[in-house]
């Protein structure tokens, strides 16, 4: 008590000899604090991040290669399992009705196929026979496409709700409520569900009780899926730059500027793909961070081409290389396995290595792909504009077969245990083995 008596005397009489050295020191810290905010405010730091419990449960910490439980078949995006299974030779299996399916894909798990309408429902069917086993009814036509894990199913709506719902029978188990529509689909790993949404912001939800963990607010909205893996969740946004975010706390580790907003990465161990309309597909490392420096060197060497000084626009940090094709988009998000990535554009199917994008064969389809390719075990699958599905051998890029099944495919198809499913335009989703 003494101490704390001695030392409120010394501050007071400070205060009243010193007055104007007082000031200084309170003027400086006032000058120290707003620094410090707008650093934590510009690289979305949340200081309450620092102290988050871990979450409830560790869903989706192994990698399934048997089951399709989510987009692109896992958080990181790379569209690929194996396949133990006699591969697919074009036969449909069976087909289920609805009357309309939007561009939620099929995720299939454990026996069971889980996809949303355009008819404002989710639906459970049996794999085997493709009989219903469930609906939940929801607000609106469902873009999200679900992702199944243990025992819930979780998905995205256009109302701005994100949703779960028990595996059983449908029945909704929480719900966590945005500002802006759900477009694009949620990615389960590790115990937490990461999701964008149309409010321009990034979430991380528990995927026990839905619980916010973080949140990241970009400029503009989101309406692309987000790629994740052991460390980082990354995300294109609507202001045409490309995010790489700390999985524990939402910090902007980097960012990218990209051509197009709507594309969903795809993630390696050390680089992410991404498919940029007309700019082709562009290689990134993600470990290259320190946006601070890196935007003011970008802008300086903007600055020194447009007088004329450097002979070069500068390149971008991280940035390792592009292909494409010319006066081609590329079409939805590419595929990842047996060492190299594949992309489509609506004339060509290309392998392409990827450190250094130097294309290793081309296929060519009869009319313009339309969809996302997607490999199961050696063979690599692909829609065009009139419904036919081609199988191609990875390795050569060789037709195996290609046949017409309905309609032009809804949403991307998607492959486990040697059957194929893809929803089509004319309402029909269809098992193909």
């Amino acid at each position: 008590m003494h101490f704390i008596l001695s030392l409120k005397n010394r501050l007071l009489n400070y205060h009243f000899r010193h007055p104007i050295r007082l000031i200084a020191v309170l003027v400086i810290c006032l000058i120290i604090g707003l620094l410090v905010k707008n650093y934590l405010s510009n690289n979305n730091i949340d200081i309450s991040t620092w102290f988050l419990d871990k979450p409830l449960s560790n869903n989706a910490s192994i990698p399934d290669m048997s089951n399709w439980r989510m987009f692109r078949q896992n958080p990181g995006h790379t569209a690929f399992v194996i396949s133990n299974n006699k591969l697919p030779e074009g036969v449909i299996k069976w087909k289920y009705f609805v009357q309309a399916f939007g561009r939620s894909s099929p995720a299939v798990a454990d026996g069971r196929l889980y996809v949303g309408t355009a008819v404002q429902t989710i639906i459970a069917l049996d794999t085997e026979t493709g009989s219903l086993i469930w609906q939940h009814k929801v607000s609106g036509p469902v873009d999200s496409s679900v992702a199944v894990i243990e025992d819930l199913v979780y998905v995205g709506l256009r109302d701005g709700n994100v949703i779960a719902l028990d595996i059983k029978n449908g029945q909704q188990k929480w719900s966590f409520t945005t500002d802006g529509p759900i477009h694009g689909s949620p990615a389960v790993d590790r115990g937490v569900v990461f999701i964008g949404s149309g409010d321009s912001k990034v979430y991380a939800l528990d995927a026990v009780d839905g619980t916010k963990r973080w949140e990241f607010q970009a400029k503009r909205p989101i309406s692309s899926s987000l790629a994740v893996n052991q460390e980082v969740v990354v995300v294109t946004s609507e202001d045409k730059f490309l995010y790489v975010l700390d999985r524990e706390n939402g910090r902007v580790l980097m960012d990218f500027r990209v051509s197009t907003s709507s594309r969903s990465p795809v993630l390696s161990e050390s680089q992410l793909f991404l498919s940029e309309g007309l700019r082709g597909l562009t290689a990134i490392d993600w470990n290259a961070g320190d946006i601070v420096f890196e935007r003011f060197r970008l802008w300086l060497g903007i600055q020194l081409f447009a007088w004329g000084i450097a002979e070069s626009p500068p390149i971008e940090k991280g940035w390792i290389w592009s292909y494409g094709l010319p006066r081609e988009n590329f079409v939805g998000s590419p595929a990842l396995a047996w060492g190299n990535i594949y992309a489509a554009t609506p004339s060509t199917l290309s392998a392409l290595d990827p450190s250094t994008g130097e294309a290793l064969w081309k296929f060519s389809g009869k009319k313009d792909f339309n969809k996302s390719p997607f490999i199961m075990g050696e063979e690599i699958f692909v829609v065009d504009i009139e419904g036919r599905l081609y199988a191609i051998d990875v390795h050569t890029g060789q037709n195996r077969w290609d046949f017409v099944f309905g309609d032009a495919a809804a949403s991307e198809p998607v492959g486990v245990q040697g059957v194929i499913y893809v929803t089509s335009a004319d309402g029909t989703l269809y098992a193909i083995e």
